[in-house]
Order: structure tokens, then sequence, then C-alpha cells
């Protein structure tokens, strides 16, 4: 989630810290994990290499695996409890915020649908506490609106076109996806050189989805006439492609690309440029286990078999999955 990983991992060195002293934002980093460990079945792995013990027929371990759904129950019910505490109190302001974009991050590793409420959750809370004004200043209000500017761009297109059209089409809010970037280059110069690229490929997706949204396609094709391609579609795809092979796999910032990369793959005519994106996606699974990647290619696949005439960018709310 943080654009270079190290010692400054604000999701680290801020959030461990706090939900060692909060019930809420630890029930929400189990959510998390315990999501993770279920749908990589890394508990079954986790268990096989724990001291078993048996007790009256029963078979148990010196650590378990909680159910992820009742640990998000659990932060459910907490974040209810303390809706009307928000107004007064800045740390359960700060706990409610950070407990929800941790839910959002459960999102991202299940591939599950809930990110539109979720977003709408994180967006009211924000609201009953005056906005960012209210948040107040300091390390932890930063955190929590650059995530926020993160999720909103991202969750954009998702909403739909108007939602879509309306982040995307603004460079000044497409700019915010470089705040968590550039607060990760100040603690490290030294990859700065990477900051136009990523900024390249951005601003590459931007147009590519801006292309789409503002096409008209509509046309007397039959059903199932193939998709007639367009060339000028196919070269921007092209020139994507290339911009991101300039990236090593082992770049400290190519997991920030996988936004990005979904959009442009949602593009895409060409069946080498299909197998590419895939590819590249899977490689992205083998590094997180996020299941919101498995998810993304299924729909990415159901995109690319859309009729004649129909735009992806209308389909992408359909998918029910933040790929990002």
């Amino acid at each position: 989630m943080v654009a270079i990983d190290g010692v400054h991992n604000d999701w680290r060195h801020l959030l461990l810290p706090l939900a060692q002293q909060d019930e809420l934002v630890m029930d929400a980093v189990l959510t998390v994990s315990a999501f993770h460990f279920h749908i990589n079945k890394l508990d079954n792995n986790f268990k096989k290499n724990q001291k078993q013990y048996s007790a009256f027929g029963t078979n148990t371990y010196d650590t378990y695996v909680p159910d992820p759904y009742q640990l998000l129950g659990r932060t459910l019910q907490g974040l209810r409890q303390r809706q009307e505490l928000i107004c007064n109190n800045q740390t359960t302001q700060h706990s409610v915020l950070i407990s929800l974009l941790l839910l959002m991050t459960s999102v991202l590793v299940t591939g599950g649908s809930d990110f539109p409420v979720l977003l709408r959750m994180l967006e009211s809370a924000l609201d009953a506490i005056g906005g960012k004004e209210g948040l107040g200043t300091g390390i932890l209000a930063g955190f929590i609106m650059r995530e926020l500017h993160k999720i909103r761009v991202y969750a954009a297109p998702h909403l739909g076109e108007e939602t879509g059209l309306q982040m995307i089409s603004s460079q000044a809010r497409t700019d915010q996806l470089f705040g968590c970037l550039n607060h990760c280059l100040q603690l490290y110069p030294e990859h700065t050189p990477l900051f136009s690229q990523v900024a390249s490929l951005v601003y590459q997706a931007r147009d590519i989805y801006l292309q789409q949204v503002l096409s008209d396609h509509t046309s007397n094709f039959f059903d199932l006439d193939p998709i007639p391609t367009n060339p000028e579609s196919v070269a921007r795809v092209q020139r994507f492609i290339e911009a991101l092979e300039q990236f090593p796999e082992t770049s400290p910032v190519a997991h920030m690309l996988v936004w990005t990369t979904f959009v442009a793959a949602s593009d895409a005519q060409l069946e080498e440029h299909k197998v590419y994106f895939e590819n590249v996606l899977r490689r992205h699974h083998a590094r997180s286990g996020f299941g919101n990647l498995l998810k993304g290619i299924e729909a990415l696949k159901r995109m690319w078999g859309r009729k004649p005439g129909e735009r992806w960018t209308t389909l992408l709310p359909q998918t029910k999955v933040l790929v990002a």
C-alpha cells in the first residue's frame, strides 16, 4: 500500500503502534491479516508449521488464525459504537478513519465488492468532523488524507462514467495519486528519478480512460460481430506497454502501477497485448497475494469480450472489483 517500503512505511510504523493502544484499530488490522491468510490458504500451511497438541480427542495448535468474518463483524460493531463520539474527540476521529482505511485494504485483499460502501463511510466520517480542516495536522492526519486521495482516484472509474470523468479529467485530482510517492521520495531521495516514469504512466492511463469515455462507439454492428480494431487505441496501449517495460520487476515502486496497468489493459484489443497484461497482473498477484488481481483478470476478459458499440468504461462498475 505504501509507495516505497522500508523503515518509514507508515502502514507499519504508524498503524501498528496505534493498534496496540486502540482495540478498534487492532481489530481492523487483524481483519486484513486474517483475510490475507484465508484467501491464500496460508492458514493451513501456518498450522502445519506449528506444534500440534491432542487433548480430549481434539487437535489444537500453539497458534491459530482467527476467522476473518468474525473479526470483520467485530470491527464494524466497534465502528458503530464510536459513531456518536466522532465529532468530539480527535483520537476517536483518527481511529475511525484509520479503521475504515484498513477495511478498504481488506477489500483489495479479498477482491470484494464493498468498496463503494466503505468509500461512502470514509467520506461521511470525514464530513462529520469538518473535512480536512477538522482532521487537524500532524503525521497521522497527513497519512489519512494521502491514502484517501489515492482511493478517491482509484475508485472513481468503478463508480460510473460520470464519476470517473469528473475525477480523471481533472489533472489536479489525478495528481493526488502522487502524494504518497512524493512523501516517500522525501525519505528516499535516491529514487527521485522514478517519479517522472510513474507520472508518465499515470498520465497515459488517464488519457486511455478519457479517450474511451468520451468516444461514441454507437454502431449498427450485429452483436456477434467482432469489435473493430481502433489503430489509435492500439498505438496508445503499445506506448503504455513500452513505458511499463522500462520498470524492472524489482523496482521499489512497481506495485504502484497496478491501477494504471489495469486501466490500460481494459483498452487492449490485440491478443498479444491481452496476454501481456494478464501476465503482468499475475506477477503482481504472485508478489502480494491480493485477490482483487485475479478477479480483475476475470473482469478484463469479460470487458474484452464486450459487444461492438459498448465502451469498457461503462462496464467497469459492473465488475464489482477495485484493482489498485
